[in-house]
């Protein structure tokens, strides 16, 4: 699990930095840059956000896939 968490981590930075540097944050940004750019920040997590809720509730509601096990009767 670690692992995992640490690719997630890296991952989020790594895609947020991006978006950092798209809408103007590369170099040392004045305080109007900084204020506008937030809320585009902020909107680029929800995707994340919004996929980890759902797997969460999939996951939670055992909306996995489930097996018989090889020696039950059908019937």
């Amino acid at each position: 699990m670690p692992t995992i968490q640490r690719f997630g981590c890296a991952f989020g930075a790594a895609c947020i930095g991006i978006v950092g540097n798209a809408v103007g944050l590369e170099r040392m940004p004045t305080q109007a840059i900084a204020a506008s750019a937030a809320p585009l920040i902020f909107a680029a997590c929800l995707p994340f956000a919004l996929l980890a809720v759902v797997a969460a509730w999939r996951f939670v509601a055992g909306d996995a896939p489930s097996r018989a096990p090889s020696g039950a009767n059908s019937g």
